[in-house]
C-alpha cells in the first residue's frame, strides 16, 4: 500500500462479492469525509475513464468469452485509470474507487479458473499501478449475498450475478486470500449496514491527513 503523505489524498479501494454491500459503504464513507470537509471524488475501478466505460460494458454483457479475455478487459481499464487517480491523490483529493484488483483475483482467477501462475503478476502489477493506501475488502456467507442480490430486479443482475452459486463460493474463497496475497483488509460484511459502517470509518480515520480535519 502507499505510504501516507501528509498534504497528499488518498486512495481507498471498497471491494468484496456482489450483494456484499461494499458500494452503500462507499456512498457512506463519502457523506462521512465531506461532512469532515475533504474533497471527495467517488469513482469505480470497473470504468472510471470514457474508454473504461465502453470496456465495463462489454465486460458486464453475456458475450461468450474465456476468463483470460475478462481479466485482460481489466487490465485494460487498470491501466487507463490509474495515471487520473494519482494525480487526484497528489492534488489532495481523498479518491473512493469502487472495487479494486482483488476483484480479478476472486473472479477470474478462483470462480473462473484461469491460471493463477499467469494472473498473479498481472494482478500485482494493476495494484502496483493504483498503489493505493488502503483496499477494503467486505466478507459475507453467500446466504447473506443471495438475500442481497434477491432484492434486485433482474434487470439490474449482470453476466457474474447471475452465475451459479458454486462460482460465487469461488468468488468467496477467493477474496479471502486477497488479503495474504495482496496485503487487502478483510472487514467482516455480517452485521448491519450501520456497524459495518463503523468499522470502515474505524480503518479510514487514522490514514486521512490531519490538516484537513
Amino acid at each position: 500500500m502507499a505510504l501516507a503523505t501528509q498534504n497528499f489524498g488518498r486512495i481507498i479501494m471498497f471491494d468484496g462479492p456482489d450483494g456484499v454491500g461494499k458500494t452503500e459503504q462507499v456512498r457512506l464513507v463519502e457523506q462521512a469525509l465531506r461532512e469532515q470537509q475533504y474533497d471527495v471524488y467517488v469513482t469505480r475501478i470497473h470504468g472510471g475513464t470514457p474508454i473504461g466505460e465502453k470496456l465495463r460494458e462489454v465486460s458486464l454483457s453475456d458475450t461468450p468469452r474465456t476468463p483470460y479475455t475478462d481479466l485482460y478487459i481489466s487490465k485494460a481499464i487498470h491501466a487507463e485509470f490509474a495515471y487520473d487517480l494519482r494525480q487526484r491523490r497528489t492534488a489532495g483529493t481523498i479518491c473512493l474507487v469502487d472495487r479494486s484488483p482483488a476483484a480479478m483475483w476472486a473472479y477470474q482467477v478462483k470462480a473462473g479458473g484461469l491460471d493463477p501462475n499467469l494472473a498473479l503478476p498481472i494482478i500485482k502489477d494493476s495494484f502496483a499501478m493504483f498503489n493505493a493506501d488502503a483496499v477494503l475488502v467486505y466478507e459475507a456467507g453467500l446466504h447473506i449475498l443471495k438475500e442481497r442480490l434477491a432484492l434486485r430486479s433482474d434487470s439490474k443482475r449482470d453476466y457474474f450475478e447471475n452465475r451459479a452459486d458454486a462460482y460465487h463460493e469461488y468468488v468467496i474463497i477467493g477474496y479471502a486470500e486477497t488479503e495474504r496475497l495482496f496485503g487487502t483488509t478483510l472487514v467482516s460484511a455480517h452485521e448491519s449496514i450501520e456497524a459495518v459502517h463503523a468499522q470502515t470509518m474505524g480503518i479510514i480515520q487514522p490514514l486521512l491527513p490531519a490538516h484537513a480535519q
